[in-house]
């Protein structure tokens, strides 16, 4: 392999002499580099203002007590040479020479460019100068073949050269922190503190130290234990407040320690007793977490730790009450659902835990459920149904509620105290139809649990009952088909025996008889007259 660690051979076995032209300029970019303890940086090594160059070579030096060399690359100044170029490298302890040279009798290039990319890694805080004005330093051009008898094959290129220069600087620049703390807190709220340490305007690892005081200096709580870091220079510090903090101003100091450097900074906050009158609104739920939403911050509380209860509820707001105040938010958000129905008696579960109500009416899939805290509207799944107009007897007014599995067809019709109702579903499945009755409705039409009857198309079919404080709850079952399925809350209408209906035929033939037999006499009196 040709490579240019023979270029000092070559100026003996050739007459190379050096050209005389206008320097062209090799230097270091950038000229002056800052990086810390075990990270790594890059430097290019620039062309600037050459003609012809065919080959070069360069020996950088540097601090070995506070750099390594990890590797150099080949820029693209003379890559692009027809057939390429060849390289080489040494590494010494502090020093490093490489070279790159073209392959093949071709001119030299001419202009402005990168020939070298040089990457080292920082052991340990110092400086050093990346020296490369050095004598085995060197740029060559080459005369195409043939070359005159007496005449040299290579030369020199003349330069100046300009040395880049590396420094940690925590010896000249300060540590910087900074702390973000947020303006107001509340009690049970998970408080998220910010630290940002920096030097030279660049992140760095620092040791963390943060205190958090009471306004009067007294200590409150040492947090150091509980910072993360969560990039370069960044840390987290989460604190749950607790609910009997005292109410006032808090400040938290923060000390930071990096390479002997020390920095200090303090941030101040005020903590409030309450969320109330702060318009405080739950707008999301992530487990045990709550994100509130305030007129003047949003925070993160424990559920569990602000003890909540639900108070009201006034149409989809819920009003929560805890030990920070009066919270509201929407049903959704609180992920309000029937998680279990028994005829009428409904069970809705939440985030913030169930409740338990009964079921008054219900629209398509909606339902309303009343409730201790107010009435509830969700969707029931899996039933429809739907009540009948008021209903006027001599006790009061009442309404009779349809829950089915069913498909219901129409609206549910009562009439002479029997309730009419169009049901249907696809074939060969089960449906099943809970009527709940008030009791003072079959009281008001002098009727009992005993004397009601269920016809489904006009076959008297059996149901069970549930007894609940106010109503009866029916329950039928069937197979799917197009149905009518009547109730008689009155009981069926009186049938007469089958021995009843031959007496009425019997008079009916004897009085058509008699009827024959007048007119047939009548008949022979007028022909006698005559």
């Amino acid at each position: 392999m040709l490579t240019l660690l023979v270029i000092n051979m070559l100026t003996l076995a050739f007459n190379i002499h050096l050209v005389e032209a206008e320097s062209a300029k090799l230097y270091v970019n950038p000229a002056t580099v800052f990086a810390l303890p075990s990270e790594t940086f890059k430097v290019d090594i620039k062309i600037a203002d050459v003609v012809n160059l065919f080959s070069w070579q360069v020996n950088m030096s540097f601090n070995s007590n506070v750099l390594t060399f990890v590797n150099v690359t080949e820029g693209d100044f003379l890559k692009m040479q027809p057939e390429g170029t060849q390289g080489y490298k040494r590494v010494e302890e502090g020093w490093v020479l490489f070279s790159w040279i073209t392959v093949g009798p071709h001119p030299g290039v001419n202009g402005s460019g990168t020939l070298a990319t040089v990457e080292f890694r920082v052991k340990a805080i110092g400086e050093s100068v990346l020296n490369i004005t050095d004598p085995l330093t060197k740029l060559i051009h080459m005369f195409l073949p043939p070359v005159p008898p007496g005449q040299p094959e290579y030369e020199y290129i003349p330069y100046t050269a300009e040395n880049g220069f590396f420094t940690s600087g925590i010896l000249l620049n300060p540590l910087d922190v900074e702390v973000d703390v947020g303006s107001i807190h509340f009690r049970g709220e998970i408080a998220e503190f910010y630290i940002l340490v920096s030097s030279m305007g660049r992140p760095v690892n620092a040791s963390i130290s943060a205190t958090l005081y009471y306004s009067n200096g007294t200590l409150h709580e040492d947090l150091s234990a509980s910072k993360e870091l969560i990039a370069t220079g960044l840390y987290r510090v989460p604190y749950t407040i607790p609910l009997d903090a005292p109410a006032g101003t808090y400040i938290l100091v923060v000390n930071a320690d990096f390479c002997t450097r020390k920095g200090v900074s303090l941030k101040s906050f005020l903590l409030s007793p309450t969320l109330t009158g702060l318009n405080a609104w739950l707008i999301d739920v992530h487990g045990d977490i709550a994100t509130i939403k305030t007129d003047l911050v949003t925070i993160k509380v424990s559920l569990e730790a602000i003890n909540t209860t639900l108070v009201s509820v006034e149409g989809n707001i819920v009003t929560i009450e805890t030990d920070i105040g009066f919270i509201k938010t929407d049903l959704e958000v609180i992920k309000a659902r029937i998680s279990a129905t028994d005829g009428n008696i409904a069970t809705i579960q939440t985030t913030l835990g169930t409740i338990n109500g009964t079921i008054t009416g219900i629209q398509d899939d909606i339902a309303t459920i009343k409730t201790d805290i107010g009435d509830i509207k969700t969707v029931l799944d899996g039933w429809t149904g739907g009540t009948t107009s008021s209903i006027v007897t001599s006790l009061g007014t009442f309404q009779v509620l349809v829950l089915t599995t069913s498909t219901l067809e129409g609206s549910i019709a009562f009439s002479d105290n029997v309730l009419t109702v169009s049901l249907s579903g696809p074939s060969g499945t089960t449906g099943t139809t809970n009527v709940v009755i008030p009791k003072q409705l079959v009281a008001g039409i002098e009727s009992s649990i005993d004397k009601i009857a269920v016809t489904i198309d006009d076959r008297q079919v059996a149901f069970t009952y549930v007894e609940q404080l106010y109503a009866y709850m029916l329950s039928i079952t069937y197979t799917h088909s197009s149905h009518t399925m009547k109730i008689y809350i009155a009981g069926l209408p009186p049938t007469l025996p089958p021995w009843t209906l031959y007496i009425i035929a019997a008079a009916i033939i004897v009085f058509a008889a008699s009827s024959s037999m007048v007119i047939y006499i009548r008949k022979i009196r007028k022909l006698t007259n005559r």
